[in-house]
């Protein structure tokens, strides 16, 4: 987190204030809002901006200050304020809009009705900024009222969501704010809390300055959205439409219909004449209480007229819609046509980097994008095209100038060295001309909005951008990726920072990996597993994934040593290969437990939820000194597996490296030891095998924040919004 001023020690004086800004293309006034955020003087504050997936720039300003940039997808700004509410530190919090400026002194005037504790909300008011053009100011006359409200009610309407502040434990009990709202989620949450005995203040010193819309249109549209949403609303709480209140908006109506029938039938003129004259007296009156300055009548008088129609016609289409129908609001989804390239990842096959891109390519197209993947094709059994899940796969041979069996996924000693020279060292210049002109024509054939790369594609994506013109995010998940690519990018997706140059840090948007939690669950069935392997009802710990050694999987091994001795029946289902896997039964047979240890081999990966069904306790044991690059960049992996394990509700047992200890919580959803620690990695799995309830209860506790956190359509939603700035 970061906070706007050193926090110091929080006292009863100045409690610690969250700052919520609900933001949706509102690059033209956020500078200013946040500018003036970080002037306040007061000593503990924290900024939070919730964007609703913003189209413009609004994100990339906002991350030029020290604020805390969350996403909402609802698409509501009552959406976004409960969101803010979620992840907010503050015992109090205070709500603005992107579109308002406040005073230095706003937040010392709002704290000091806090010390009662009966207070439950502070508002005040919203001035027109002085800058604002002509009509704005009219409409900002017409809502402008009296310094100090004499009835509740009044008082309730008066506090605008843009100036008010809250106790953060009064929003949590009663629920926050109404995400079926559009409109008036403020005063329908004001009437709930009035309706608890609590107070609310209205201080008319306490001011933002607020930049109105500046056209009628947009007001009428405002009035009539707003008047419609109240009418609905106010079916489920009484007091937010009162009949007396629209008896001056039926006159003025009245007298429009009388004198547009004037026209066709003389008699109604009188009568729309005296209605018209006794409203517009009424108006007069009113606007010579607000100002003397005579210039903003007759603007003043269209925005009245205006402000009438629409909360009329609000009013009707609100009276006859049934407050059950009211539907979700969704936020429109711009199909984009996206060309994927992981020119050296498999898709689908058995590592992680498939997986990633497969899970990544099929959501994206489940938002409703063309999705084209260009991947790895590895034998000629495999098709060169192919539509799977709803999009398209383009496989290219790493071989160029060479048959396709010399690839490096060819087993032998022999054919790899000679895949290494030929690829590796003399050829994969042209290997990287040729497929990045290939994919060319694939994106100019499908006419492309965006270009994807995972990084390790060597360039490949760069080359097509600079060839097509078409905008390129960059994903850097490991210290694989090209110069060009880091330069040419739009947009950079890693999981940290460290792989990636200072000079590029303002394009990078730092994601996860997750899980598919639909295939990774806790209802899945391990018995055929079990019967596979002979394994019955011994107690079973599951490793899946790479054999290497920074994996740790030799702290693995000689970790199972120490569970032996304790559990002589345990078994250990070690599934995936790699280079390691030789040297993994060999350390097995050295230490005389072979028996314990199942080598299943790599597993298709719709295969791995049962065998991770079979499993009682799933270990990532990850130990980074064994690896030089990690040893370089520190641990830079958002371990695919770990979110599969916890997606399944499996006991987990990791170390605490790189991001992992803020994936997995020590003691809450898992356990964590320090890493190459094989004694320490055997006790905490006997602490799973030995305690069921605690497995249980951390399996729960996983799945729960992948639920949350960790899903491939998270992860998904936030990339398409991020190829959607890239493409604008």
């Amino acid at each position: 987190m970061k906070l706007m001023k050193p926090l110091g020690v929080i006292n009863e004086k100045f409690p610690l204030i969250s700052i919520v800004i609900p933001t949706y293309n509102v690059e033209k006034h956020i500078e200013g809002c946040l500018q003036s955020l970080r002037n306040l003087d007061y000593p503990h504050y924290e900024v939070i901006v919730v964007d609703g997936l913003s189209l413009d720039r609004t994100v990339e300003i906002a991350k030029k200050y020290d604020t805390r940039i969350l996403y909402e997808e609802k698409g509501t700004r009552s959406a976004a304020c409960n969101v803010g509410i979620k992840h907010s530190n503050g015992e109090i919090i205070a709500f603005t809009d992107a579109d308002c400026v406040v005073e230095r002194d706003w937040l010392r005037k709002i704290v000091r009705y806090f010390t009662n504790p009966n207070v439950a909300v502070v508002g005040g008011r919203d001035l027109t900024y002085e800058k604002d053009p002509y009509m704005a100011k009219c409409i900002g006359l017409s809502e402008h009222h009296r310094p100090r409200p004499k009835k509740t009610a009044e008082l309730i309407e008066r506090i605008k969501g843009c100036n008010v502040a809250y106790r953060k434990n009064l929003l949590e009990e009663t629920g926050g704010f109404n995400e079926t709202l559009h409109y008036s989620e403020e005063t329908e949450l004001h009437y709930r809390i009035a309706r608890q005995g609590k107070t609310l203040i209205f201080d008319p010193t306490i001011t933002v300055w607020h930049r109105r819309r500046g056209t009628l249109s947009s007001y009428a549209n405002l009035c009539y959205y707003a008047s419609k949403e109240r009418m609905k609303t106010s079916k489920l709480v009484s007091g937010m439409f009162k009949t007396k209140d629209f008896l001056l908006v039926l006159l003025s109506i009245t007298g429009l219909v009388l004198a547009a029938l004037s026209v066709l039938i003389e008699w109604t003129r009188i009568g729309a004449f005296s209605i018209l004259l006794l409203s517009l007296l009424f108006y007069l009156r009113s606007y010579f209480r607000k100002t003397s300055e005579i210039k903003y009548i007759l603007g003043y008088l269209l925005v009245f007229y205006t402000y009438c129609i629409a909360k009329t016609v609000g009013v009707i289409r609100g009276s006859l819609a049934k407050l059950e129908r009211i539907p979700e609001f969704k936020v429109y989804v711009k199909p984009l046509r996206i060309c994927y390239v992981a020119a050296d990842v498999p898709v689908p096959y058995i590592f992680g980097g498939s997986t990633h891109v497969y899970e990544i390519a099929k959501n994206l197209s489940a938002l409703g994008n063309e999705v084209h993947v260009v991947s790895l094709r590895i034998s000629r059994s495999q098709l060169a095209y192919e539509k799977l899940d709803d999009f398209y796969i383009h496989r290219v041979f790493k071989g160029v100038l060479f048959p396709p069996y010399l690839t490096p996924y060819r087993k032998g000693p022999v054919l790899r060295t000679l895949s290494f020279i030929f690829h590796r060292l003399k050829f994969r210049f042209l290997w990287i001309v040729i497929t990045a002109l290939t994919t060319s024509n694939l994106v100019r054939k499908y006419k492309i909005d965006v270009i994807m790369e995972r990084g390790s594609s060597f360039g490949i994506g760069a080359f097509v951008s600079i060839l097509t013109r078409r905008p390129l995010v960059l994903e850097v998940i490991d210290p694989l990726r090209s110069e060009l690519s880091l330069r040419t990018a739009r947009k950079i997706i890693a999981y940290t920072y460290n792989l990636t140059p200072n000079r590029y840090r303002s394009k990078i948007e730092i994601v996860t990996a997750a899980a598919n939690t639909y295939s990774f669950n806790p209802n899945t069935s391990g018995e055929d597993i079990r019967c596979k392997y002979g394994i019955n009802n011994n107690p079973v710990v599951i490793y899946v994934g790479n054999f290497e050694e920074w994996q740790g999987i030799f702290d693995l091994i000689t970790a199972a040593t120490y569970v032996l001795k304790e559990e002589p029946t345990a078994k250990f289902l070690m599934v995936g290969d790699g280079a390691k896997l030789e040297a993994s039964k060999s350390l097995a047979s050295k230490l005389e437990i072979r028996e314990a240890f199942i080598f299943t081999g790599g597993v298709n990966y719709e295969g791995i939820p049962k065998y991770l069904a079979a499993a009682d306790v799933a270990v990532a044991p990850y130990n980074p000194m064994a690896f030089s690059l990690t040893k370089k960049y520190g641990f830079y992996y958002s371990p695919i597996k770990l979110f599969e394990y916890m997606a399944a509700g499996k006991p987990t047992v990791s170390t605490k490296v790189g991001s992992i200890p803020e994936i997995l919580q020590d003691g809450n959803e898992g356990l964590l030891v320090d890493p190459g620690k094989p004694d320490m990695l055997g006790k905490a799995i006997l602490a799973f095998l030995r305690d069921r309830d605690l497995a249980r209860r951390m399996g729960e506790n996983a799945r729960e924040k992948v639920l949350k956190n960790f899903t491939w359509e998270k992860v998904t939603n936030r990339i398409y919004r991020i190829c959607l700035e890239a493409q604008a």
